[in-house]
């Protein structure tokens, strides 16, 4: 069963998703004071609760010491077919 997130999804959320799912750096390699920050740390944990992100590191090249789960890679796929039909949507209303 899924612990759920306390604030409801958030753009932090899906910022961290979103890195692991296409970067095998870790996320502070670009900002590390943000990175280490309390909000980043709670919810790369949230993260992991849910079974979206994983510790270790799933490739062999991969710095990132988190991966995605499947679960969080179909999560991410859903987000970004939603949004690329969106946007076919309201550029064909246009």
């Amino acid at each position: 069963m899924r612990a759920g997130f306390r604030r409801g999804i958030t753009p932090l959320h899906l910022q961290i998703m979103l890195h692991y799912y296409c970067s095998p750096i870790p996320y502070s390699a670009d900002n590390p004071t943000h990175a280490y920050s309390q909000a980043v740390t709670e919810y790369t944990a949230e993260l992991i609760k849910n079974d979206l992100l994983a510790e270790g590191n799933e490739h062999l090249n991969s710095t990132s010491g988190y991966h995605t789960t499947q679960a969080g890679r179909i999560w991410i796929d859903m987000i970004l077919a939603s949004a690329l039909r969106d946007a076919f949507i309201v550029r064909t209303l246009l």
